[in-house]
């Protein structure tokens, strides 16, 4: 069987319900799918054609670049705190007020007598900042303080609900010290649901210095609701400055399977510490052992913290978010705290980053164990600094100021960085505020989401044309929002100042995702957005374009018993994957250019991406109908050319009878057997029929 005849023969297949191989990450189950239309005879089929690399074009264009595939990483919500981060506990420094009579601190409950005496206080802490910290802040730091006045009766502190995988190991670690003279017994106990023991041990803990004590231990078998006991029942008081419990196999504080699941959805760019979380964040409190770092307080704990009590635990700090980039294979981006932060200070992370030896922050980062610079080339200037919803610098002058300030200094130590700045760099009154920046800048940050942060997109899963509406909307999105982009680029091209800065699209996303499990609705517009990206990078100054964000907050689902798994989105952004790196192919629907060109006339439904690997000669065509109700047939042409070998075939198939919060893409796959030479150029257009609110894509080698 020749290629081509191969490829039209898996089609039909798959058309007709012939699944290949089980999708990864298995995921809660799709809705009831309505089976693919049949395809169109020639004659009514849209007529797609993939044609060639054009000869001569500038070199550096045409290429997707893998910065296309960024994302963000921001300590907000649950994507670092029981999403990325293998912690297990909850306020684990114990930040914040006490809790009621109890005395205790928040997401603890008192164990045992009553009559033990429960406080927190700052003066005992354990945990510390590693410089000087601004801005509004408060009861960060902390450490319990347990008195238990009766000999013999046993009492102290516990936390419930702790998920707990059978069989995996997990370590347990308490940061304790006593005024006793002698070694106060100190019994940290897990039990189940119904009070059995699930292991325990007895520490003796000695002396008014800090000192760590832990010990290994595997459950048997999974335990939702497992529930930590710290009790002394000797007449005495200890101190607990800070506790943990990590899955033995964890990467650095980090989640094995969530790290997985970031190269599973081809993450290219990681942005970090933030987003608004940037403004809260203090880089050398993270050279600190995690345990000691202080909690943070966030300036806006109904927006960014609202998981974890107003606070983030800072369990990622520099040297751990670039192991994370290096095991990914992702670029670091990283952004100031241009508000609070002194401009030496920002100079300072980008020597401790990229000096060597003979510098002084350098030598700080060899000798913690990193003798090879890490060669941060990505700096944001601060984040949405202008909005007015930020701490500090919210006019354009005295933005434009701090930030050319910091970028002369962190120049000094690394000339060629590619830094970008925020606000808004559409507005002509703020870029001629920021016209002496302008030389300093590789690149201008734009932020968009679809829907409003204040109705939470009106989704509606129970009448049916509100959910139309919905879908429709959030589909129309990806369009219009790059229409707005083209707004602003034609402005900067106008600038002198601006005309050779890049537009860094660094967040994007819709509302109701940063609270919501996504479905297919955000799938299609991820799919969307992506083919956008793609095709207007070059034609918009497209430098970076970064998914805010991926970790329970649209693209991956972490869940308790140590697995997780790919949304809607996140099956989106694996497929798409496959164009990074690749030459862009130019693709015509009906005639018509497919890309996202200044006055295309664009097919209504349907969008194509296509791409050639420059090196092994693989081509990728990746086609969205975003149509609510219809499947769209459709005849390719050229997309074989000069393909010998074998190919692939996937379908994400959201032709679901109900859509629901969570509904996932139905994944089928085809691989198509090695061909016997180039009939696929020769041969009759190949016939594909795309079901509504679907992606296809088609691999060819």
């Amino acid at each position: 069987m020749n290629l081509h005849a191969s490829l039209a023969f898996s089609l039909l297949a798959l058309a007709a319900g012939v699944t290949g191989a089980a999708a990864q990450n298995a995921a809660p189950a799709a809705s009831p799918a309505v089976a693919p239309s049949a395809p169109a005879s020639p004659a009514d089929a849209v007529k797609i054609v993939v044609g060639e690399v054009p000869a001569g074009a500038p070199a550096g264009t045409g290429t997707v670049s893998p910065l296309l595939f960024g994302h963000n990483i921001e300590h907000t919500r649950s994507c670092v705190y029981q999403g990325l981060s293998a912690q297990v506990l909850r306020n684990r420094k114990f930040a914040g007020k006490p809790t009621g009579y109890f005395g205790g601190p928040v997401q603890w409950k008192r164990y045992g007598t009553p009559r033990a005496f429960i406080n927190i206080t700052p003066t005992l802490a354990y945990t510390k900042h590693n410089c000087r910290v601004r801005g509004n802040r408060g009861a960060e730091i902390n450490a319990v303080s347990l008195q238990n006045p009766i000999a013999g009766e046993r009492g102290g502190i516990q936390q419930d609900n702790l998920p707990l995988k059978g069989g995996a190991k997990y370590v347990f670690k308490v940061i304790a010290n006593t005024p006793s003279p002698v070694p106060v017994p100190l019994l940290a106990r897990f039990v189940d649901r119904a009070g059995a023991v699930l292991a325990e041990r007895t520490f003796a803990i000695n002396g008014e210095k800090y000192a760590a004590y832990e010990f290994a231990f595997t459950p048997a078998a999974d335990e939702l609701n497992a529930t930590l006991q710290l009790s002394i029942d000797a007449r005495a008081e200890l101190r607990i400055g800070a506790v943990s419990l990590l899955p033995a196999d964890n990467f650095h504080g980090m989640r094995r399977d969530v790290v997985e699941r970031l190269k599973d959805i081809g993450a290219r760019q990681l942005r970090w510490p933030g987003g608004n979380f940037a403004g809260e964040y203090y880089w050398k409190d993270g050279l600190l052992p995690v345990d000691q770092r202080a909690p943070l307080y966030s300036y806006m704990p109904v927006e960014t913290q609202t998981h974890s009590d107003g606070f983030d635990f800072h369990e990622i700090g520099i040297d751990e978010f670039i192991a994370l980039c290096r095991e990914v294979g992702a670029e670091p981006s990283l952004t100031l705290n241009l508000s609070w932060e002194p401009s030496h200070e920002s100079a300072q992370w980008v020597e401790y980053c990229n000096g060597d030896a003979t510098t002084e922050w350098g030598r700080k980062r060899i000798e913690r164990g990193h003798k090879e610079p890490y060669n941060v080339k990505y700096w944001s200037l601060g984040n949405e600094l202008g909005y007015g919803h930020m701490e500090g610098l919210n006019s354009p002058a005295e933005y434009a100021k701090k930030a050319l300030q910091t970028a002369g200094a962190m120049r000094r130590v690394t000339p060629d960085l590619q830094l970008c700045c925020s606000g808004f760099i559409g507005n002509a009154g703020w870029r001629r505020a920021m016209a002496p920046l302008a030389k300093e800048l590789a690149f201008a940050s734009f932020h968009s989401y679809q829907g409003s942060f204040h109705s939470n997109g009106n989704l509606d899963f129970i009448r049916e044309r509100a959910l139309r509406r919905a879908y429709e909307d959030v589909a129309r999105h990806a369009d219009g929002v790059f229409n707005n982009l083209r707004g602003v680029r034609a402005a900067m091209s106008k600038d002198a100042a601006f005309k050779h800065v890049s537009l860094s699209f660094d967040e994007w996303n819709t509302v109701h995702a940063l609270h919501h499990e996504p479905s297919i609705i955000e799938g299609v517009m991820a799919a969307l957005m992506l083919g956008n990206a793609i095709a207007g990078a070059d034609e918009l100054g497209l430098g970076a374009f970064m998914f805010f964000e991926p970790i329970n907050e649209g693209a991956i689902i972490v869940q308790p018993l140590l697995t997780s798994y790919l949304t809607a989105t996140g099956q989106v952004f694996s497929l798409f994957k496959k164009h990074t790196g690749n030459k862009v192919l130019p693709v015509t629907i009906g005639g018509n250019a497919a890309g996202n060109a200044a006055g295309a006339k664009r097919h209504p439904d349907l969008r194509a991406t296509a791409s050639i690997n420059p090196t092994t000669g693989e081509r990728v065509l990746t086609l969205v109908n975003k149509n609510y109700d219809t499947a769209v047939s459709v005849s390719v042409s050229g997309f074989g050319t000069g393909a010998t070998g074998s190919g692939t075939y996937t379908l994400l198939d959201g032709s679901n009878l109900t859509i629901t919060p969570g509904a996932r893409f139905r994944e089928k796959r085809s691989e198509i057997p090695t061909g016997t030479g180039t009939t696929a150029a020769a041969g009759s257009p190949l016939p594909v029929s795309i079901p509504p609110r679907s992606v296809v894509q088609m691999t060819v080698k």
